[in-house]
């Protein structure tokens, strides 16, 4: 026999998408994405025109971080050599749709200046300035340390 409290969480089970709506009225209505790190990355990619990187970042499967992927990334990228501001772009339009946690947001600037600064042509075609969020944190300077050096 169901008591109160187990009506009470079926109900609320069955109907959480509708009771979150009314909590959270905005929380799918023009804030960053909250979906899994690897899909919302690939498709990211997409949209930048960018599908053979798409196509990379879905072989790595579900479950990677928004850092490490773009780690991965800026590693093809420099091997390759083509196109690395094109895909300093793609990783900027990444920290605009994305919700990250903030150390993640600043590894990924970090990697955005590297780009740059291996790009020739980077003081024209893209403007880029680092939000500075977290550059005492030691992930950080150590990273600084080895990339933009």
């Amino acid at each position: 026999m169901f008591t109160m409290l187990s009506l009470t969480v079926l109900l609320f089970w069955t109907n959480r998408k509708a009771i979150g709506e009314f909590f959270f009225p905005e929380a799918d209505v023009g804030g960053p994405h909250l979906g899994g790190q690897t899909e919302v990355m690939a498709f990211v990619l997409d949209q930048a025109g960018r599908s053979a990187d798409a196509e990379f970042v879905r072989s790595l499967g579900p479950g990677q971080s928004y850092w490490g992927l773009s780690d991965a990334l800026v590693a093809r990228w420099k091997a390759s050599g083509v196109d690395l501001a094109g895909g300093a772009e793609a990783l900027q339009m990444l920290l605009q749709y994305a919700a990250m946690a903030p150390l993640s947001f600043a590894i990924i600037e970090l990697n955005i200046e590297h780009l740059l600064k291996l790009t020739p042509s980077a003081n024209g075609a893209i403007r880029f300035k680092a939000s500075g969020l977290y550059r005492s944190h030691p992930v950080l300077q150590f990273r600084q340390g080895i990339l933009l050096q």
